[in-house]
């Protein structure tokens, strides 16, 4: 099977953990400090258009989180780097196989 194949496979997995993830700590991230989690979810029309993730990144990593959820948030950051990882390598294998 061929590493793009293999790498496009294991991210569409990774997406989906990211969703699960992320919906099952939404609840606690909300009543922790609802503010945060209105800036830290996407909304789901901008998911399902915009072909967002379920996190706003920029806010998952710049932004300081309450105290009371930072261990989901410190979860949720390590579910998003691994994701973007996954993305990066099926990006570059595919470019390897394009050049070859």
């Amino acid at each position: 099977m061929p590493i793009p194949i293999i790498l496009g496979l294991m991210g569409a997995v990774s997406w989906v953990v990211t969703m699960s993830v992320a919906g099952a700590f939404w609840k606690s991230i909300v009543e922790a400090d609802p503010s945060y989690a209105a800036q830290l979810y996407t909304p789901p029309f901008d998911q399902v258009f915009y072909r967002l993730g379920p996190v706003n990144s920029w806010v998952l990593f710049r932004s300081h989180a309450p105290v009371a959820v930072m261990g989901r948030v410190k979860a949720l950051r390590v579910v998003v780097v691994v994701n973007i990882c996954l993305a990066a390598g099926f990006v570059g294998s595919l470019l390897y196989q394009m050049a070859r």
